[in-house]
């Protein structure tokens, strides 16, 4: 039976009491054997191009601060890579997915709430924490992405594996979405998140988290088109030089170019209300716990 990994990085702060409101999430399926391939050939391009090949290499430290773990990297060695890279990825057969969702109504509720109380909103952020719904956006989202791969999985009729660079002690947003997701009794009311739900708990048979030396050219293509998508339009950081500037732009509207080939234009944005299919279950257990809170004596 043929196995898929389904690879996810996110874009942005998924905290509650992280700045910004947008949290992008995006996922990469690519069929096992080809990403064994182009993993090699990856490191191939690495090392012809002064790149080291012992970590996973990230967007913003190739081509926003040109170097990787502290290795000043030339602007040649940067474009040669990137040219072969973008090149590969418009040509390899895979699956882009782009969620996109906002915690700004999360946000108003915990203003109102400390200003009912009078007291902080890092007193509420806490508690919430406490409580496990300080990173509800990142579950969410995971868990309907793990949905989507379950339905592809079975249209495929084949196996799959979810793989997501560890966030360490945030990993447990990530099990937390790989658990709503394959809760079926969750879903008795949706026929389709149902049969979704069914299919990635009988097909996926790993979630596994890689650290920064995993080397998996599926997180770093993950990674790629999230940085790409989340600077489209325009880039988040202020740079001071106009060459370094352009050089940016001309790669991210090239990343935005290869999500459009692949018939990936928006991101989708995620409902999260306590009536939405997937999710709804966690923000009713959100406001639960918001509104449980007292001020402490």
């Amino acid at each position: 039976m043929t196995k898929y990994y389904l690879f996810i990085d996110e874009a942005g702060k998924s905290k509650l009491s992280d700045e910004g409101n947008d949290l992008l999430l995006t996922g990469v399926i690519i069929e096992r054997y080809l990403h064994s391939a182009v993993s090699n050939f990856m490191l191939s391009l690495k090392g012809k191009n002064n790149i080291p090949t012992n970590v996973n290499i990230h967007a913003y430290d190739l081509f926003e601060k040109e170097e990787v773990t502290g290795v000043k990297l030339k602007k040649k060695e940067i474009d040669y890579f990137f040219e072969h890279f973008i090149h590969l990825v418009r040509g390899a057969q895979m699956k882009c997915i782009l969620y996109k969702a906002d915690k700004k109504p999360f946000i108003d509720r915990i203003k109102k709430k400390a200003k009912s109380q009078n007291v902080t909103e890092n007193a509420v952020l806490r508690y919430l924490k406490r409580k496990g719904d300080h990173d509800i956006l990142y579950e969410i989202l995971t868990a309907k992405m793990i949905l989507q791969f379950g339905k592809f999985l079975e249209q495929e009729n084949a196996t799959g594996e979810v793989v997501v660079e560890s966030r360490r002690q945030d990993d447990g947003a990530v099990l937390a979405g790989f658990m709503l997701a394959t809760e079926r009794s969750k879903y008795l009311n949706n026929k389709n998140c149902k049969a979704y739900s069914e299919s990635a708990f009988n097909r996926i048979t790993t979630l596994s988290f890689q650290n920064k030396k995993g080397l998996s050219f599926g997180l770093e293509l993950a990674d790629l088109l999230a940085w790409g998508k989340w600077n489209s339009p325009t880039l988040k950081k202020v740079i001071a030089s106009k060459a370094k500037q352009t050089r940016i732009q001309g790669k991210i509207k090239q990343v935005v170019d290869v999500l459009i080939n692949h018939k990936v234009k928006a991101p989708e944005k995620v409902s999260m209300t306590s009536s939405s299919a997937v999710g709804g279950f966690r923000v009713s257990e959100f406001i639960n716990s918001l509104n449980e809170y007292k001020k402490p004596n």
